[in-house]
């Protein structure tokens, strides 16, 4: 489901519910131990304020800083930060995919 939000709201050019997703992908991405696409994927929302509405959201974001030094978690908000909304999509769902090979895999 999150592939057809990022393609449905990217398409309709709805950038507040695509921060959404992005933030709940970041909340996905620390629960499966991945803080550094966390970590970008939080930098794709940082000029929307709408993503403290996210259940788990602010504990995820505080958790990623925690297991990552400081520069690594600089680095890689300062790169999804940079991302137009179509790079963050293209981003997002190569991440997606790598996820559901890697968590399918036998």
């Amino acid at each position: 489901l999150f592939t057809a939000s990022l393609d449905s709201f990217h398409q309709a050019g709805d950038t507040t519910d695509l921060a959404l997703t992005f933030g709940s992908l970041a909340v996905f991405y620390d629960r499966i131990n991945r803080p550094e696409i966390a970590a970008t994927l939080y930098g794709t929302t940082t000029h929307h304020p709408a993503t403290n509405v996210i259940i788990g959201f602010a504990a995820a974001i505080d958790h990623v800083r925690t297991i990552l030094d400081t520069e690594t978690f600089d680095r890689c908000v300062a790169t999804g930060a940079a991302m137009d909304t179509a790079e963050a999509v293209r981003y997002a769902r190569t991440r997606i995919e790598a996820a559901r090979s890697e968590l399918t895999a036998p």
